[in-house]
């Protein structure tokens, strides 16, 4: 799907998963494997995100349990100049 911008509401570092809020307004679930890592960790599934870091994602339906919900994949973490 089409790539949105959007910033973190909660992720457990523990749990691995979280939720993020797109620009658009609409949540998006999160799952540590579906984060992308930046060139500083090299291969590496980066494993913590911050609340309100700003974050740039593309996103699919999953289906969970008969449950359709939004889930975000190709998170990168947006860099601040």
């Amino acid at each position: 799907m089409k790539n949105i911008n959007g910033k973190v509401l909660w992720y457990s570092d523990r749990l691995g998963y979280g939720v993020i809020c797109g620009t658009n307004g609409e949540t998006y679930f999160i799952h540590h494997e579906d984060i992308v890592s930046s060139s500083i960790d090299e291969g590496r599934h980066r494993n913590h995100l911050s609340k309100d870091e700003k974050v740039s994602f593309d996103w699919c339906w999953k289906l969970n349990t008969g449950n359709k919900k939004r889930q975000a994949i190709n998170l990168r973490v947006m860099e601040e100049y």
